[in-house]
């Protein structure tokens, strides 16, 4: 199959070119200055001139607290441009493979989020993301929406290089909040889930992809610390009533993973197995 994937640039999309040069899929990836998926013409031009097989759109507004002083902006990027792939897509037979998020829930809950639990985002990006999934469900019966959480790679800017970055090269003690629990996610693991998903071509709608089990931020950050060989007692909780913050971040945002049962694929696997296989390759894209 054709992929031409938007967002190229980001570390999901860095990660799922990889995947896909890896298995000989043929691809084109283009980054926000190449492809501005706002721009409607601009879409229809690479639609029709690379005339792809699918679309994975993985081009996002991911800045959490800035999208609370830039509402129109997340709007614009994660639900109006979602709209634009959606129906031209649609129009073309297409498949549209599209990337949600964990922000669309509360966060009120003491259970993982299934596919069909209630959207109530607290905070503007969540908000736009889930007037995205809305749009592309509306204008292309066909696509296939995957929410994902917490995700790191070697790419780009992440949770886990930051914790690395401080486990490794400085001596202070830091503080993470210890209220908030969740799936780390590899991107890695995401990517190759996602092509067997498309692969499959009967899976559409919403699907939930993280790493299994739970974890709040400080444990996550501890364990990092270990794995990589630093003393994990340099981690510190901290209430997150005392981390200021713009946007308001779900308490909980475990999700329910099962439904990929029903495809008889494997969910992703244990979030922790999968951090220690990938804390080396993240390392050596430090350059420490």
């Amino acid at each position: 199959m054709r992929w031409l994937v938007t967002g190229a640039g980001g570390q999901l999309g860095q990660s799922l070119i990889d995947h896909l040069n890896s298995t000989g899929e043929e691809n084109l990836g283009l980054s926000r200055t190449e492809l501005d998926i706002c721009n409607e013409d601009q879409v229809a031009y690479w639609l029709e001139s690379f005339r792809p097989d699918v679309v994975a759109n993985v081009a996002a507004y991911t800045d959490v607290n800035k999208a609370e002083l830039e509402v129109e902006k997340a709007f614009q990027v994660n639900s109006m441009a979602v709209g634009i792939l959606a129906s031209r897509t649609r129009d073309l037979g297409t498949k549209f493979l599209h990337f949600s998020t964990d922000y669309v829930f509360s966060g009120d809950s003491t259970v993982p989020w299934k596919t069909n639990s209630t959207v109530n985002p607290q905070s503007s990006y969540g908000r736009s993301k889930a007037s995205g999934e809305a749009l592309a469900l509306a204008l292309n019966k066909d696509s296939l929406i995957i929410r994902t959480s917490w995700l790191y790679s070697k790419y780009s800017n992440n949770f886990v290089k930051k914790m690395l970055s401080i486990a490794l090269s400085e001596k202070r003690t830091i503080e993470v909040v210890n209220d908030q629990l969740g799936q780390p996610t590899n991107a890695k693991d995401l990517v190759e889930l996602s092509f067997k998903a498309v692969a499959e071509k009967s899976i559409f709608g919403l699907m939930h992809a993280s790493n299994s089990g739970e974890v709040s931020w400080y444990d996550y950050a501890k364990d990092i610390f270990e794995i990589s060989g630093a003393d994990p007692s340099r981690v510190r909780p901290i209430d997150s009533e005392r981390f200021q913050s713009l946007a308001t971040r779900p308490k909980y945002s475990v999700m329910d993973n099962s439904d990929w049962s029903k495809h008889n694929l494997e969910p992703l696997r244990p979030w922790r197995e999968s951090l220690e296989s990938a804390i080396p390759e993240v390392i050596k894209s430090l350059n420490l």
